[in-house]
């Protein structure tokens, strides 16, 4: 499967980061319902404000510039009405609640667009909003407080502080108030700000208004922010006992046919299950399938248990796992994974094609029995099916058409309870689950809600992955955290691929001599500070064929040379390098450094030579087929433990994932008598033959293989991922 990163589990930090960013520029714009008898002065537009610099103890700068945007223009003096009846507000996922005028109107938000909750008056002003950051390390009610009216006073005029200093909010929470006015496109206007900080959440609670308006709503102004208290956070409505609670990127898709990255199998394994599985040791195990007979090799007969349902109660049958397999291969699905996970099943390639209507290879014998012919006798075909591709679905939820699987009716251990984009998704146990039933009753998934470890030491979450940032002080002597850290290697490798189909790449001195301009091993050594493995072949340490390779050293001199005999003594003749890569902000420090390093050895012009083009992380390996580019960042982690899953899946002439167009008649040949091989000692030498080949000819950079870091509190008892990076979380329980 494809890794959702840049480097080592950081994919959610940077997105949540970039989220945060891209909301500081955009202002809301509420907009009025009614018009009141007495029309309430508002502002004239004030327009988004810089993102000021934050100082070194100062957290980021907030996440949507907290200034709003006028509909109206007042035409009369306000009249002084009696003080209007109130109402509640309560936020348990983010654990915070306040009381307002029951006439003003609300508008939820995440923290990532920008205001959790917008609370108007009818005709917009006053505006009450309620702002969350995730604080990504300790800073000061203070400091948090003085970034933001930086960034406020940034964009206007008049600016002037009328009052600050700590407050004391109701169950004696620390508070810190500020109120300003200040004037924009000629209107002068003021707010009211009241900040408060618990674990790694800092919020802050925003009135605005002109000076007019706060006069006239003073009581009630006045009522609402002082009815801000801090309650506790119940994302998806639970609350300990047996609960776990992780930080997450969350998935892209809870469809099995097109889930194809490490972020969504999480999910897609707790949620479906299919005809058999892998057990921790990456051993196939029946699921679904209460036995298998396979015959010459190519026929595999499956027989169904019968108490396997639906979460609905509805059963399943052979006919849903052919239906499943069938929409899988269907074109108008779209599955980029069909091909490689299911086509040794005869018939697949052709649905996938457009020129059957079925498989002819998989056949219902009766409800309880399905027959599968595949094209040879493959030794790793049982293995293919433990990946999501093969998952039942219900067809029931499929006809519904649309995203329908933000509700899927699956059959794992788990069901979905909610999902709310960017905040949250909760996880309940299946109680009618056919197999050993999870020892929790709920997970909770806060997503992009934070720095993991961070989050981790203030007890917001029980497991959070370490990123690279945080992986010292994880690790240093005499940290209370070192304890609780478990470290897995991964069978995984990261990557650069060549587009070998064209120039300049479609040549291997060039292609070895870009390899030998990079420095791989002070990549691994000191920009990731030794975090990961270096790679120095495609497979992985611990994949059976695994063997210790020498790789291409790194060379200037040589890969000048090689680039002079390959015709390219003039450098200013150079073709453009366009490198893509997985991000939002920046590229990863690694494509930074090659860029780099190909810049200053071979003296290539930036950007007429070099260039770079980034893609959102959650959706970089679906738009790979699309993107031009001729180098590509690729990180690949093991689906099961074989060669095969590596070398035929990523490099065969024509795969799905050989996205470089890598072609070699006689690599394909010792794969294809590898795939057919029944001697497990010569199948193995096989795959190593044509690993030899494959580095030969230099098609991709290998850069290195990934190690899992995950903090685990001391009462989860069950978590532990495995060589996949991929957790079974029915196994999980909680003793505290």
């Amino acid at each position: 499967m494809r890794k959702v990163a840049h480097l080592p589990r950081a994919v959610y930090v940077l997105v949540a980061l970039t989220l945060f960013l891209a909301a500081c520029l955009a202002p809301a714009t509420p907009t009025p319902t009614e018009v009141p008898p007495t029309p309430t002065p508002t502002p004239t537009l004030a327009p988004p404000s810089p993102t000021p610099a934050p100082s070194p103890t100062q957290t980021p700068t907030p996440r949507s510039s907290p200034t709003a945007t006028p509909t109206a223009t007042p035409t009369a003096t306000p009249v002084a009405t009696p003080l209007p009846a109130f109402a509640s507000y309560r936020n348990t996922t983010y654990g915070f609640a306040l009381t307002h005028p029951e006439t003003w109107e609300k508008t939820e938000g995440t923290p990532a667009q920008g205001a959790v909750v917008e609370i108007a008056y009818p005709l917009g002003y006053p505006l009450l909003r309620v702002f969350l950051n995730y604080l990504g390390e300790e800073t000061t009610l203070e400091e948090f407080a003085n970034g933001w009216v930086d960034l406020l006073a940034s964009g206007l005029s008049e600016f002037a502080i009328q009052s600050k200093g700590p407050v004391t909010l109701q169950g004696n929470v620390a508070a810190y108030e500020v109120v300003f006015t200040g004037a924009t496109g000629g209107t002068k206007y003021k707010e009211q700000l009241l900040f408060t900080i618990r674990g790694t959440q800092g919020f802050l609670v925003q009135v605005i208004g002109t000076e007019e308006v706060f006069a006239f709503r003073r009581e009630e102004i006045e009522k609402a922010l002082r009815s801000f208290i801090l309650i506790e956070a119940l994302p998806g409505g639970t609350a300990g006992g047996k609960t776990l609670t992780l930080a997450h990127s969350g998935p892209s898709t809870l469809d099995p046919a097109l889930s194809q990255d490490s972020s969504s199998h999480l999910f897609v394994l707790q949620i479906y299950g299919g005809l058999v599985g892998l057990s921790h040791d990456l051993k196939v195990v029946l699921d679904i399938a209460e036995s298998v007979d396979v015959q010459n090799g190519t026929v595999y007969t499956f027989r169904l248990r019968r108490d396997v349902t639906f979460h609905d109660g509805t059963p399943v049958t052979a006919h849903d796992l052919k239906y499943s397999w069938e929409r899988a291969a269907q074109p108008a699905t779209a599955s980029l994974t069909v091909r490689t996970y299911l086509g040794d099943i005869v018939g697949v390639k052709e649905m996938v094609e457009g020129k059957a209507q079925s498989i002819s290879g998989v056949e219902v014998v009766d409800p309880y029995t399905l027959r599968v012919t595949i094209d040879k006798p493959k030794a790793y075909f049982l293995s293919k099916l433990t990946y999501p591709t093969a998952y039942v679905v219900d067809r029931r939820d499929v006809e519904r058409g649309g995203e329908w699987w933000r509700k899927p009716n699956g059959t794992g251990p788990f069901r979905l309870k909610e999902w709310k984009e960017d905040e949250v998704l909760v996880l309940e146990r299946n109680d009618r689950y056919y197999g050993q039933q999870a020892k929790l009753d709920t997970v909770v998934f806060r997503i992009f809600a934070g720095v993991p470890v961070r989050m981790f030491e203030a007890g917001e979450v029980d497991v959070a992955s370490v990123d690279l940032s945080n992986l010292e002080r994880v690790q240093a002597p005499g940290s209370l955290l070192k304890g609780q850290l478990q470290v897995i290697p991964e069978l995984m490798t990261w990557y650069y691929t060549f587009d070998v189909t064209k120039p300049p790449f479609n040549d291997p001195k060039v292609r070895k001599a870009f390899i030998m301009a990079v420095n791989r091993e002070s990549l691994v050594k000191e920009t990731l500070e030794g975090a990961v493995t270096p790679a120095r072949s495609l497979l992985p340490p611990g994949m059976p064929g695994y063997k210790e390779r020498t790789p291409l050293p790194f060379d200037v001199s040589a890969a000048k040379a090689l680039l002079t005999e390959a015709g390219y003594g003039d450098i200013s003749k150079f073709p453009l390098v366009l490198f893509t890569d997985s991000g939002l902000v920046s590229a990863s420090p690694g494509v930074i450094e090659a860029l780099t390093s190909w810049r200053d050895s071979f003296g290539l012009q930036v950007p007429q030579q070099l260039s770079l083009s980034l893609i959102d992380p959650r959706a970089y390996y679906s738009r790979l087929p699309q993107l031009h580019g001729n180098v590509f960042t690729y990180g690949w982690v093991a689906d099961y433990p074989d060669p095969q899953n590596f070398l035929e899946v990523l490099f065969y002439s024509g795969a799905e994932n050989n996205i470089g167009g890598y072609s070699n008649k006689e690599f394909d040949r010792f794969l294809d008598a590898a795939a057919v091989e029944t001697d497990e000692a010569k199948r193995i030498a096989l795959y190593q033959q044509a690993e030899a080949i494959l580095l030969e000819d230099a098609p991709f950079i290998p850069l290195w293989h990934d190690v899992n870091y995950v903090l685990v509190k001391p009462y989860v008892k069950g978590y532990s991922p495995n060589a996949l990076g991929l957790v079974d979380l029915k196994n999980v329980s909680l003793e505290r």
